[in-house]
């Protein structure tokens, strides 16, 4: 593929559009059929994968479309932190992460 820097393998299931701030790349996926969700951060400039970030969870896992997945929400970004929303059995899940603690 011509102009594709570099590509890793993203363990588990999202449908998120990645977002890019400074060298990071956000991504979230999720895995056991939507039992684990987690934001994941790559370098930019080589792929390298810098941390995951799982979203706790008690509230069991929602039913979603099959087409769909658990990890569809994208990501935002102020460039302080990034957040986002997982939907969840009793609500949604909001993650708001400083990016001094990543």
């Amino acid at each position: 593929t011509a102009g594709v820097k570099w590509k890793v393998p993203v363990a588990g299931r999202g449908h998120s559009s990645p977002i890019i701030w400074g060298d990071h790349i956000f991504v979230t996926t999720s895995k056991d059929d939507g039992a684990k969700v987690s934001m994941l951060g790559f370098r930019r400039s080589d792929g390298k994968q810098l941390w995951e970030t799982a979203v706790p969870s008690t509230q069991g896992v929602e039913h979603i479309y099959e087409k769909n997945s658990h990890a569809s929400a994208t990501a935002i970004t102020d460039g302080t932190c990034w957040r986002t929303r997982f939907r969840q059995k009793a609500g949604r899940t909001a993650l708001r992460v400083p990016f001094s603690t990543i």
